[in-house]
This record gives C-alpha cells, sequence and structure tokens, in this order.
C-alpha cells in the first residue's frame, strides 16, 4: 500500500502517456517507484498524442480511451496510490509542460529504436526532457526493472541541483551513487590560436569540481555510498555504457552546443532510464 507517515511528503507525479510501448514502460517504471515512496499520479494524454486512433473517431475520444486504459493498468500494480486522468488540447510540448508545472515529477516513455534511433532527428520525448520545466524521467520501451546505481552527469548545465536530485534518489532507492564528470580538455579543443592549454592544469579542476560534489552528496546523505570518476574519452560514451547497468541516469539540461550535444546523445542512447534536472530545481 502507499500511505504516507505524517513526515512524508507525496509526490506528484504527471505521466505523459499515449498509446506506444514506451508509455507502458513509464507506467512500470513509477509503479516500481510507488513501492518505495509515497506518489499521487496524474496520467496526461494529448488529444493529438494518439498514434494509432480509429479512423473517424473523435480525437478526445481516443485520448480519453488511453487515459483511463493507462489508469487501469496503474490501478492493478499500485493498490492504494492516488491516480487521475487529464485529457489535454492543444501541441503536445506546451500541453504536457504546463501539466508538468502541476507536478514534482515528469515521467514519459521513449520509443526511440533501430534504424531511427540513429537518425539526428530528436523525438517528441527528447524535446520535451531538453525544455524540462520539472525533473522528468524517459523511460525506453525496452525497460527492466533491476538494481543499480544512481549515475549522474556533473558538470552539465544545472549544476548543483543536477547532484541534489541524484543524491536523492539514491538514497531514497536504497542505492549507490556515481558521479561522473568529463574532462574539459575536449571542451576546449577550439581554444583560440596559439592557446596554450595544460592538460595537468585542467585535470586539477575537474577533479576539484567532483570532489566538490562528492562531498556536497556526502554531507546532504551521511550514509550515502558515493563513488566519482573523471572520464577522459568521452562523457556520452561513458554514460551510455554505464546505462547498461545503472538504474537512473541523471543530468541537467542543456545549454550551448557542448552541453546539448552531452544531453541529447545520452537521451537517445541510454538503455536505461534518463532524468533531465532544471537548474533551477530545488529538491
Amino acid at each position: 500500500m502507499n500511505r504516507a507517515t505524517r513526515d512524508e511528503r507525496i509526490e506528484r507525479a504527471v505521466l505523459a502517456a499515449d498509446d506506444t510501448h514506451g508509455a507502458v514502460a513509464a507506467a512500470g517504471w513509477l509503479a516500481q517507484r510507488s513501492r518505495g515512496r509515497p506518489i499521487s499520479v496524474e496520467i496526461v494524454v494529448v488529444e493529438g498524442g494518439v498514434h494509432a486512433a480509429p479512423p473517424g473517431r473523435p480525437a478526445h475520444q481516443s485520448a480519453e480511451g488511453v487515459a483511463w486504459g493507462m489508469r487501469e493498468y496503474l490501478a492493478a500494480r499500485t493498490p492504494g496510490t492516488p491516480l487521475s486522468v487529464a485529457v489535454l488540447e492543444g501541441p503536445v510540448l506546451e500541453a504536457v509542460h504546463a501539466a508538468a508545472a502541476r507536478g514534482d515529477l515528469l515521467v514519459l516513455g521513449c520509443n526511440r529504436g533501430g534504424a531511427m534511433g540513429r537518425l539526428p532527428i530528436a523525438s517528441r520525448s527528447t524535446r520535451l526532457a531538453e525544455a524540462a520545466v520539472r525533473p522528468t524521467v524517459l523511460v525506453p520501451a525496452t525497460w527492466q526493472p533491476h538494481v543499480g546505481p544512481v549515475v549522474a552527469a556533473v558538470g552539465t548545465n544545472g549544476g548543483d541541483a543536477v547532484v541534489d536530485w541524484a543524491a536523492a534518489e539514491a538514497a531514497g532507492s536504497g542505492s549507490e551513487l556515481l558521479l561522473v564528470r568529463g574532462n574539459l580538455l575536449p571542451w576546449l579543443a577550439a581554444a583560440p590560436s596559439g592557446a596554450i592549454l595544460d592538460a595537468a592544469v585542467l585535470d586539477d579542476v575537474d577533479a576539484r569540481l567532483l570532489g566538490r560534489a562528492v562531498a556536497r552528496a556526502r554531507a546532504a546523505h551521511p550514509d550515502l555510498v558515493v563513488h566519482a570518476r573523471l572520464d577522459h574519452v568521452g562523457i556520452v560514451p561513458e554514460l551510455v555504457a554505464e546505462g547498461a547497468r545503472a538504474a537512473l541516469l541523471v543530468l541537467g539540461t542543456g545549454s550551448g552546443p557542448a552541453f546539448g550535444s552531452v544531453l541529447r546523445g545520452v537521451l537517445e542512447q541510454a538503455p536505461c532510464p534518463v532524468a533531465v534536472v532544471p537548474a533551477a530545481q530545488a529538491r
């Protein structure tokens, strides 16, 4: 049963659903989440977001059918969890972001895969995450429950918010936390001609920033097991590789070509759920 004690705050989750396998995986992820903390779930479906609506059937009716079907799916797996449904009008991205602003967490499925997953075109779920107004979790259609660490990218835009959210997530789920920072040198490859880049100095800067993040996470959660790693090869391949064993990857919203490419690369390739935390998010 999902019951909050007097000292526990109910997390308000918004599930952006449609009629795809990714949405079912996202609902399953929320069902698993509800076993470890008190949550409520608002299931939202945008009229224009149903892919396989029967010809001639009103868009509102199709969206309503998906919403109530998802409610039944969650009700069977999360007894005691408050569930509500809403059918939204308007452009999908704007409607979902407006709904997300009412909650604490936005969860949606990601259906990228196969040849389409290698095209340089952002999926709708990726575009929603890139402009996140609340912590946003993308759950791949292939997701299956498993135990693993929470892995957070230190230094992506979002700063302390990413570390704070990832540490709280790891502590709340009983997981370990791995903080990964990409080396600054690759991002400075386009430095002005004649500039001297001291790799040792850059390594020291990265190590200090990583050490500060570790100290911050441990101060907030003294019992949390925290690991750290400085990547020298490529932060996107590193995070995607970690996704094979991670329960969750955590990044900040993109800012500029470097951070934006990191975020999109991970969102489009990671095999595990990915959380995107806005810079101003407090937890």
